[in-house]
């Protein structure tokens, strides 16, 4: 009898072939087996495909063209078979325990419906990868409000009853969504200090082109603002638009940029797109999340 997969590990990637055969060969190495890998491969020219078919617990599929982020980790769930999905980019992987670590914490605790894990830089962290060091899993465990999709763990529960992941703003709200996920259902968010993985920021691809530069501060801007329009309550939408309008106001004068107006135009635009499909959380949980706009001024 086939055994059930406990964990759908899953990542899109875009020409990052030697990134994602790094990953895969210490995915390989973990001390935990019941796991599959789904690639969305957003229409690599490189030879991505080749290194997949590879290893054997890898479901490879190739989009004509780029999904991007979040529409292809949309895709990934779909053929996922897994009771929960775990994220991480083409450029990170997790230690070899933090699968069997995040197994205990999900089958001892059914009131953890996502795990945040730690992200620890490769170039910094990488002589510890293959450590042999097994911690106490309840060693340092503290509740959090954040989740990344370079390292997260969610129940696909959670993503049934209240996904899919909202693909209209990019990429840049998805993590704070799964958050109120679990903050609607009553679930915890955990981070233990034995659950991470190794995050190597790659430059490569289109997401490396983008790093850092105008296009991404444009992008989380929009991304952000977006996420409030969508879910906040009538009153707070107010109140968090005002306090965005002084951001950018503050923002363009001192930068002397207009990136900034350009996203908030943008928004504008599509306005009247969003809030026709309004979803909106109570207040108790959005005071709850974490968004920032800490990327202005950098």
């Amino acid at each position: 009898m086939k055994k059930n997969i406990y964990f759908s590990i899953i990542f899109p990637t875009n020409n990052r072939a030697k990134d994602v055969e790094t990953t895969l060969k210490n995915l390989k190495k973990s001390t935990f087996k019941n796991f599959e890998v789904i690639i969305i491969d957003n229409n690599s020219t490189d030879n991505t495909a080749q290194i997949a078919k590879k290893y054997n617990f890898v479901k490879y599929f190739k989009n004509h063209s780029n999904a991007y982020v979040v529409k292809a980790r949309n895709q990934a769930v779909k053929y996922s078979s897994g009771e929960v999905i775990f994220c991480i980019d083409d450029d990170s992987f997790p230690s070899i325990h933090t699968l069997k670590n995040a197994y205990k914490v999900f089958t001892q605790d059914k009131k953890i419906g996502i795990i945040s894990c730690g992200i620890k830089n490769y170039e910094i962290y990488k002589n510890e990868i293959l450590s042999k060091k097994i911690k106490n899993v309840r060693s340092k465990s503290k509740e959090t409000l954040t989740w990344s999709g370079c390292g997260g763990f969610v129940r696909k529960e959670l993503y049934k009853k209240y996904g899919p992941w909202d693909e209209s703003g990019v990429h840049g709200f998805y993590e704070s969504l799964t958050c109120m996920w679990a903050l609607k259902d009553k679930k915890k968010i955990m981070n233990y200090d034995n659950i991470f993985v190794f995050h190597k920021v790659s430059g490569g691809g289109k997401g490396g082109k983008i790093r850092g530069n105008d296009l991404m501060r444009e992008d989380e801007f929009f991304a952000n603002s977006f996420f409030i329009l969508k879910y906040y309550e009538t009153f707070e939408l107010i109140r968090k638009l005002n306090e965005i309008f002084n951001i950018i106001s503050f923002a363009t004068i001192e930068q002397k940029t207009f990136i900034y107006l350009k996203s908030f135009t943008k928004l504008l635009f599509n306005l009247n797109k969003i809030l026709k499909k309004r979803r909106s959380y109570p207040k108790k949980i959005t005071d709850r999340i974490r968004l920032s706009f800490n990327f202005i001024g950098k």
